[in-house]
């Protein structure tokens, strides 16, 4: 069984490929309300994901995904494509969480001549429920679990 499940992840690692984040010139990708990335970078206090991968027509996604035991769950995704005849600012693009739809993105022209999109997706149980912007507890995610954005998907893993 463990045999299987390595030679599955080593499948699905040749199929999707890392990337990088890039968060230069963030207010053309939207507005962030989380201030840094020390919230995901605390392991020990939850479950952190991420995933990224990289298409055939310059496009690429990458997707953070964090859930803490007492202040809630965090999820992210960027979307950056070569602004051509595909994709053009303006574009809205669907992004879903573990098959479920979550939000859209609307991509923006960045100064290299580039498009992106950012979405980001808080819930914290103690605050008002309106300032949660979806039910993200109501998701199950766990390693494996899709994101999808548009035409681009990867699986979450530690």
């Amino acid at each position: 069984m463990k045999i299987s499940k390595t030679l599955v992840a080593a499948a699905m690692a040749g199929l999707m490929s890392m990337v990088p984040a890039v968060y230069a010139q963030s207010d053309a990708r939207g507005g962030d309300r989380v201030t840094n990335d020390s919230d995901l970078a605390r392991e020990h206090d939850g479950l952190r994901l991420r995933c990224g991968s990289t298409g055939m027509q310059q496009i690429s996604l990458y997707s953070q995904y964090a859930r803490y035991r007492n202040r809630g769950i965090l999820f992210r995704a960027t979307f950056e494509a070569e602004s051509d005849n595909v994709f053009q600012s303006g574009d809205i693009l669907d992004v879903w969480l573990a098959g479920i739809p979550v939000g859209t993105m609307t991509l923006a022209q960045l100064d290299t001549g580039e498009v992106a999109g950012r979405i980001v997706l808080r819930y914290q149980p103690d605050a008002d429920p309106q300032l949660n912007d979806v039910d993200l507890h109501r998701i199950l995610v766990r390693q494996g679990s899709s994101v999808v954005v548009g035409p681009l998907g990867c699986a979450l893993q530690s």
